[in-house]
């Protein structure tokens, strides 16, 4: 549901049947939900100042942002898979910046928070940036992730997170800058970090890093992070 009515405006076509379908409009983009296995392309920079985007839903598909930018959307949920998609189940997320996404959980009980998405299942992101985003009051019973929460057998690849911070209830379990866990199966190549804060309330053992929290029997190669700080009140496990 979002706070501000949608419109229910038609997706352009390029043209032929296997042609991606345009993006212009934030309308169009938080619709995207009831239109899953095709092709999609960004065809100029999207704002989203005024929604508030309170009940994610998956997406399954290819998205390509274009080199064009995702600003000023807010979250609200407060359970399940959270983030612009709830799941992203296979398909490939390219070239895409999100840019000042709010993001709030009310210290509910989601499963996974991201600002692209809570649960990356399958597929791969590459070259896809966040910028100037916060995700606040998250309370992951899984794993939190300023670009998506869990990875799944699925790849990143060419991405930055900067200027950004992520900050936590207690009993989140798996928080990284990128992504609080990477699952058996997935890989990350060429990852970023530069101006992010972490700052975890911890009452239990549970797993936090800069740019993973949690990576269980996953290639990780170069791998950057520069003035963030990761900040927490227990002594639990850590990741890079």
């Amino acid at each position: 549901m979002l706070k501000r009515a949608l419109l229910l405006t038609g997706f352009v076509s390029l043209g032929a049947s296997a042609s991606p379908l345009q993006i212009e409009s934030c309308e169009q983009l938080l619709n995207l939900a009831d239109k899953t296995n095709s092709d999609y392309v960004l065809i100029q920079d999207i704002d989203c100042s005024g929604f508030v985007h309170t009940e994610p839903k998956s997406f399954a598909g290819n998205f390509d942002g274009n080199d064009y930018a995702i600003s000023n959307l807010t979250i609200s949920a407060t359970k399940g898979d959270v983030g612009l998609f709830s799941r992203i189940n296979a398909g490939e997320i390219k070239n895409l910046t999100i840019s000042n996404f709010q993001i709030n959980t009310q210290d509910k009980k989601a499963k996974t928070v991201g600002a692209l998405a809570g649960l990356l299942n399958g597929g791969i992101i590459q070259n896809v940036t966040i910028t100037e985003s916060s995700i606040s009051n998250a309370l992951g019973d899984w794993a939190i992730g300023l670009l998506v929460g869990r990875a799944d057998n699925a790849m990143l690849k060419d991405i930055t997170v900067q200027h950004s911070s992520l900050s936590t209830s207690t009993d989140s379990r798996k928080v990284g800058g990128v992504s609080g866990w990477l699952i058996e199966g997935a890989g990350a190549n060429n990852i970023k970090i530069n101006d992010v804060q972490i700052t975890v309330k911890n009452s239990r053992f549970n797993y936090v890093g800069g740019i993973f929290g949690n990576v269980h029997k996953t290639p990780l190669t170069l791998l950057e992070i520069a003035d963030s700080s990761v900040k927490r009140n227990d002594l639990g496990k850590s990741g890079p």
